[in-house]
């Protein structure tokens, strides 16, 4: 006699939306939400009101960024994000903001909005579970597979910056 199995398909309500949905690139409202936090985070920085709470957000959108330049989808960004973390160090670290830090910070913001027009929303979470394995597993260079269940990534300090 044959054991019943545990195993059940979730169940998806609209498939063919879903499918659609997962598909589809990112529309400029959802750029604007997503890259609206980034832009924030990155006036305070370069204002005396600057937070932890403002790195946090800052670089985790940075790294966002750079992982969709590992993963290929975009390529050749990889000094502006680079200078765009070093501008992010930095500026945690008290140092005064200088006019290069400004433009360095505005460049990463308008090539990330093109890296995100790029991407399909599938794309997008993939990339943003990968992250949070990592995190998760403390492995920055490990690449660990991804489930769909969330947008929201953990920082080197454990800190949350959502999505």
């Amino acid at each position: 006699m044959k054991k019943k199995s545990k195993y059940r398909p979730r169940e998806i309500k609209d498939p063919i939306q879903t499918a659609i949905n997962r598909a589809t690139c990112l529309t400029d409202q959802e750029c604007d939400d997503l890259l609206g936090k980034f832009e924030q985070a990155a006036k305070n920085m370069l204002s005396d009101s600057r937070t932890q709470d403002d790195y946090v957000a800052l670089t985790a959108g940075i790294r966002v960024s750079d992982a969709i330049e590992k993963s290929g989808i975009v390529r050749g960004l990889k000094s502006a994000i680079d200078d765009a973390m070093l501008t992010a160090e930095r500026m945690a670290t008290g140092a005064a903001a200088s006019h290069d830090d400004e433009e360095a910070l505005k460049w990463w913001l308008k090539l990330h909005r093109y890296q995100l027009k790029q991407l399909s929303r599938n794309e997008l979470d993939t990339i943003v579970e990968r992250l949070k394995a990592q995190e998760r597993n403390g492995h920055e260079n490990k690449v660990v597979p991804s489930s769909d269940t969330g947008r929201t990534i953990v920082n080197r300090m454990g800190c949350f910056a959502f999505l």
